[in-house]
């Protein structure tokens, strides 16, 4: 019978194959590291002499002892993001308007930029932020689809940025849309959209007065109310006081608050209307928003207001009260003395605040 024919492998010998694999393969991740480690210093070094180099030619430029290409040609020697940092700082920190045009006008043709702004449509988020801060310094009319495209953007920090860019790139369309799409952002994204209508307000508000309709449904018409309120815009103001007898009592509360924000006699005759309304939840904005008009005029409505029957209006006219200087104060005083128990404690209890407190209570 043949004996099996022996091979010469032992498992020793594969051990041994494996183990030197093994140290081979660890030994070239050791030098890849190290490798990778020496160019990231090395590529370190060389863009912070670049921004060195950059921020001196920016000097003479601000300082007016050169021309501004000398800046352009050094950005263009930074990485793109290195080079749109160093940009953004600039016009966010230095520029005044003019020489943020005429720097933005400079940079849009250079291949940094043009590399960034083609990543609008990346499928990398950051890369679309990235096109967003672009568009925010060189944007122009020629980008309104990119942007409004970006403003859509499901990532939240993409559709910041590129509300910065809605300043520059705006027309009465665009503004109409955002208006409309406004109500439903989130919270944080519409307070920038509304830092950017500040910056649109004459062309804000004819397109926010077409909508202050009281066929507007009721929920987008109380945000557009109270835009009105934040941009102080006087026209839009007007037609949202004719919304003071809408059915809805949410309306005719945002419509106190927002007239809280328009000193002028036609408001305190409005607000003096309001707080006489049917809703308690009414009647309490509108004796707040007299208090915010700051004017020794309300002292009288508002003495009479603090007698009404639901406690957080009192609340509300005894805040207003005390909000305006030493005679709102003295007229809190006297009513620590009123005959109604309920009306004598609210105002024992604002008058004992002090101005710190009372101010931060009027705020919220």
């Amino acid at each position: 019978m043949a004996c099996p024919r022996q091979t010469g492998v032992t498992p020793t010998a594969i051990l041994g194959v494996a183990a030197i694999a093994q140290a081979v393969f660890l030994a070239a991740l050791i030098a890849f590291l190290l490798f990778r480690r020496r160019r990231t210093v090395v590529r370190s070094e060389r863009l912070a002499v670049l921004l060195v180099e950059s921020q001196a030619a920016l000097k003479g430029w601000i300082a007016g002892e050169g021309m501004i290409e000398p800046f352009i040609r050094s950005l263009r020697e930074l990485p793109a993001e290195s080079a749109l940092d160093l940009a953004a700082q600039l016009a966010a920190s230095v520029l005044t308007p003019d020489s943020r045009e005429a720097f933005a006008a400079a940079v849009r043709d250079e291949p940094w930029i043009q590399d960034i702004l083609g990543r609008a449509t990346s499928l990398a988020w950051w890369h679309r932020r990235e096109a967003a801060r672009a568009l925010a310094l060189v944007g122009g009319p020629s980008d309104r689809v990119v942007v409004e495209r970006l403003l859509d953007d499901r990532q939240p920090a993409v559709a910041v940025l590129a509300i910065s860019a809605f300043p520059r790139v705006a027309d009465a369309a665009m503004i109409g849309r955002a208006l409309d799409r406004m109500p439903q952002l989130p919270s944080v994204i519409r307070r920038f959209l509304i830092a950017a209508f500040q910056q649109l307000r004459t062309a804000v508000e004819p397109e926010l007065m077409r909508r202050l309709t009281p066929a507007a449904e009721p929920f987008v018409l109380r945000r557009w109310i109270d835009l009105a309120g934040e941009l102080r815009l006087n026209g839009a103001l007007d037609q949202a006081a004719a919304l003071d007898s809408h059915p809805d009592a949410r309306i005719r509360r945002a419509v106190a608050r927002a007239l809280g924000r328009r000193p002028h006699p036609d408001s305190l005759a409005a607000l003096r209307a309001l707080c006489a309304d049917a809703d308690p939840g009414v009647r309490a904005a509108a004796a707040r928003a007299m208090g915010q008009l700051g004017s020794v005029v309300a002292l009288a409505p508002l003495s009479r207001v603090v007698h009404d029957p639901a406690w957080n209006v009192r609340y509300e006219a005894c805040l207003a009260l005390g909000s305006l200087g030493e005679r709102g104060r003295a007229a809190l005083g006297q009513l620590r003395a009123d005959p109604d128990r309920y009306v004598a404690d609210m105002a024992r209890l604002i008058s004992g605040l002090g101005d710190g407190a009372l101010l931060e209570l009027v705020a919220e």
